[in-house]
């Protein structure tokens, strides 16, 4: 699991298929770019997150 803070672009997006066209919510931008790099490198069961997400929970959890 890749985990990094930042603002992100929010929202319904529409995806039509074969058989029917269904509504996902998604979100997009650098900062979901950079936590999809980080889950590549996470090997089982590993949580990896940014800088700024570790500033933020390193007085809350052990990291």
């Amino acid at each position: 699991m890749g985990i990094k803070t930042g603002e992100a672009l929010v929202g319904m997006t529409r995806m039509e298929g074969a058989l029917d066209t269904r509504m996902t919510y998604t979100a997009s931008g650098t900062v979901t770019n950079l936590a999809a790099r980080l889950a590549e490198y996470a090997q089982g069961g590993d949580i990896l997150f940014g800088q700024r997400t570790r500033s933020m929970i390193e007085n809350l959890w052990p990291v």
